[in-house]
Formats: structure tokens, sequence, C-alpha cells
């Protein structure tokens, strides 16, 4: 919407200015406020009504001058006779017929008719609604001429008036009507002009029934609830500060309500990061999907982490099973301190045996190739129980094959799995990156996995136990 201080800028200037914007839109009140904010002394004129000889040009009538001679002259409409308006506004001005606009031209670039100047007469305005090639509107094209006499033109956006509203039915009500019509499909916005949402909500407060108003294409009953109810974000914005957590949980499963607040939660401007933790799992997964768009979102969410075990358990769930390395390694890099400060602190230890490695290293070979650390627990329970007989000899390539199938065993393996096996799982896992130089937590040296199973580990509170620094 225009602002004040632009509006009064142009009055203060004596600019002629031509409104455009779809009917319902506060062109007329936004421009009659102006004028009596300012002080200015205008005349309106519904130019669709209008007559150029009567409203504008004056009617003749027979005169008699001092010597007797009869003669036809002009009587013009009071404000032209005597010059008392500082400002004319022409409404609808592409409604106007053809003589009316040709008349007014004159008077719009020159502040004259016939030639008779205006002193008082600063400025012009007037309102149109747009031009469209379906012929939408029962307008006349305004032509380049009728045009070129505003200095400014400006459009005025199709959506209801924040201040107005507010200032009418009060913050509350006005709030939720103005959230209401943002959310009507584009396709039904015509049929709900923000006049119409006006007169709704006249009819609400006169305790009519809003159905007489709206059209039926228009989710009339989920404005009257809102009415009723409040806005939810207020309403989850209470609960929170109230510490009523689990009533915002039930809230945001319900499809209707989550769909009023989605635009809220996404924004990112209204201080409610608080929100992630208590979105259903199905939502967050939403959101790590799609997570070239939602980049912000996604970012946001992931403060949570460390604190939320629904947000960490859907994060490492969802990775378990996406197939698309680029989202996983989107979600991953939005971890933030993936590093904890509890890796490395304490770290199981390993003694290798004497053993011949032979056997040894066909069977982790074999199982890089077949990746059997995904097919069942008990294959990883075969290769953790094989990985202790990792030998003091062991080449680079086997230490590495070791540390792949065992990052696979514990990427696949739940918490509680994890917890008992430790242990085993982290000594020779741990022997296998001093050997090999590895860092496990350098994503150029082992790739996502990695990364993956390092935040699987902090979730569940293991991470002291793996070295990730080579000697």
């Amino acid at each position: 919407m225009i602002s004040e201080q632009k509006l009064d800028f142009w009055v203060k200037n004596n600019l002629n200015v031509l409104f455009t914007g779809k009917p319902g839109v506060g062109k007329t009140a936004i421009i009659k406020n102006t004028f009596d904010r300012n002080n200015i002394s205008f005349q309106y004129f519904s130019a669709p009504t209008m007559d150029p000889w009567v409203d504008l040009i004056g009617v003749p009538k027979e005169s008699i001058d001092a010597d007797g001679n009869k003669f036809l002259d002009l009587v013009r409409p009071r404000m032209f006779a005597f010059d008392e308006v500082q400002a004319l506004f022409f409404d609808e001005l592409n409604r106007a017929p053809a003589k009316v606009r040709n008349a007014v031209m004159e008077l719009i670039q020159f502040r004259s008719i016939n030639g008779k100047m205006f002193k008082n007469l600063k400025f012009i305005w007037a309102a149109i609604n747009p031009e469209d090639e379906d012929n939408t509107y029962d307008v006349e094209r305004l032509d380049p001429a009728q045009k070129d006499r505003f200095p400014v033109q400006i459009s005025i956006d199709y959506k209801p008036d924040k201040k107005y509203f507010f200032g009418k039915f009060g913050s509350d009500k006005g709030a939720v009507a103005i959230e209401w019509w943002n959310k009507i499909p584009k396709e039904h916005k015509d049929s709900v002009t923000p006049r119409r949402l006006d007169y709704a909500l006249d009819m609400y407060q006169m305790g009519g029934d809003l159905r007489d108003i709206l059209p039926n294409n228009v989710n009339v009953t989920k404005l009257i609830s809102m009415l009723e109810n409040g806005l939810a974000t207020e309403k989850i914005a209470s609960l929170y500060n109230n510490g009523n957590h689990t009533e915002i949980e039930t809230m945001l499963n319900n499809d209707d309500i989550y769909t009023e607040v989605e635009s809220w939660i996404t924004s990112g401007t209204n201080n409610n990061d608080y929100i992630f933790p208590f979105l259903p799992s199905e939502r967050i997964a939403k959101f790590l999907s799609n997570i070239h768009v939602n980049r912000s979102v996604v970012n946001r969410m992931m403060s949570h982490y460390h604190t939320s075990t629904k947000i960490s358990g859907t994060v490492m769930s969802y990775t378990s099973t996406c197939s698309d390395s680029k989202i996983k390694i989107g979600i991953i890099e939005s971890i933030p301190a993936l590093k904890s400060s509890k890796i490395g602190i304490n770290p199981v230890s390993f003694t290798p045996t004497c053993n011949d490695n032979t056997a040894f290293s066909q069977f982790f070979d074999m199982s890089v190739k077949t990746k059997d650390w995904a097919r069942g627990n008990a294959l990883r329970d075969r290769i953790i129980l094989e990985s202790q007989s990792i030998p003091h000899n062991a080449s680079s390539k086997d230490c590495k094959s070791v540390i792949e199938a065992l990052i696979g065993c514990l990427r696949h393996s739940r918490a509680e799995e994890l917890k008992k096996s430790y242990v085993q799982i982290f000594g020779p896992l741990n022997y296998a990156l001093q050997k090999s130089g590895i860092d496990i937590t350098c994503k150029e040296s082992l790739g996502l996995e990695s990364k993956i199973v390092i935040n699987k580990l902090i979730t569940s509170g293991l991470e002291e136990f793996i070295w990730t620094k080579p000697f």
C-alpha cells in the first residue's frame, strides 16, 4: 500500500496523480483521506455520471450587456464560478463517456476550461480500474494523451489494507480477516474483493450470516472459526509461553491448523524457531526432502538437532533411507556443531592379533563389495565379530575396508544395539583409523557416510569413544 508520506508529498508539490486498481481496493478512500489529512478543499466527481456542460463547461443562458445587447453566456457550476476548490477528484475516470474524458483534458493539464484559469485549483487526481484484454471491467481505454496528463501514475495492490482493517475492526479481527484472505486460492480472490471482506466483517459484528456476503467457493466456515477462536499463530505462541507444549503438538497435527500456520513457520521473521520440535515427524521429513527449496527452514530447524530427539531421530531415519546424495549432503551440512567437543576424549583401545591376514582380507573385501552390513542384523554381527581378528600387519587397503564395513554397521544399527556393542565396534575401528591415518569427521576422506555416523553417535551419546584424528 502507498505510504502516507508519499501521498502527502504529491499533495505538497501539486502533482496530478492517476491511481489504478481493481474494484474494492480502497482507491477512493485513500484519496479522500489524503485530502482530509492535508486540509485540502476538493470536489468529488463520479466520472461515469458527469455531463461535460453541466458539470464543467457551464450551461448557456441569455444575458444582456449595458447597451441592451442580448447574447449567450455560460453559467458555470459554483466551484468553478467562484474558484473555490483546491483539488478535483475524478473517480472511475475510464468509465466516463468519451466526451467527458475529452472535456477534462484541458482542465487536468492547464487548470483551465476554454482558456479560463482557476487560480486556486492546484492539482487533479483520478482513479481508474485496470484495462484488460478480456474486458473484465466495463471500462474504456484512456488514450496516451489522456494518461500523459498525470505525471504520477500508480497501481494499488489488490489486497486488504492492514491499517484500515486494524483501525476499523481491531488488530485481532483485522489480522484474522487478512490472514484468511491471503489463504484464498488465487482464482477466487476476484470474487472476494477487500471491499467485500469489509462487508463480511460488518456482517459478523452485526451477528449476521457471512454466507450472505461471501461466495460459496471460499471456505467461509474457516473464516468464522478463525474470527471466533483467533489466529492459530497467536494461540501457539501463548501456549508456548505458558509451557503447554502437548497442546501445541496436538494443534500442529491438525491439517487445517497446519495449513493456516505453515507460512508463519517458514517465514523466519517471527522469532518462532521454537516451533520445530513440535512438528509432526512427517512434516520434518518433508522439509528435509525438499532441502534445496527449504534450506533456510532446515537450517533453522537443525538448531534443535542436539536437543530434540524427534528432529534428530527423523533426520537419521530419513538420511538412512534417502537415495539422493545431494539431499543427504545438504542435510548433513545443515547440522550445527557436527564435531562435538566430546568426540575422541575417551576412545576405546584395541590390540591386534598376530594371525595371517589372508582370510581376513578376503572377508572384508567381499563385505565391502556386497555391503553385507545393510542386509540384516546377523550379517552385521558377523562383521563385528570378524573385525576382532584384525592383524597387526593389516594393509592400508584392509584397514579402509574395515572402516567402511564398520561405519556401515554403525549406520544401520539402532542406538540400543550400539550401546551394547560399542566396545567391539569402536576398538577395531579406532585401530584401523589410526593405522590408515584417516580422520573420520573429514568428508573428503570417507564421504557422507562418516558424517551421518558421527551425527548418530552424537545423538546416541557415544561420540567420546571414537578417534577422529590419526596419530
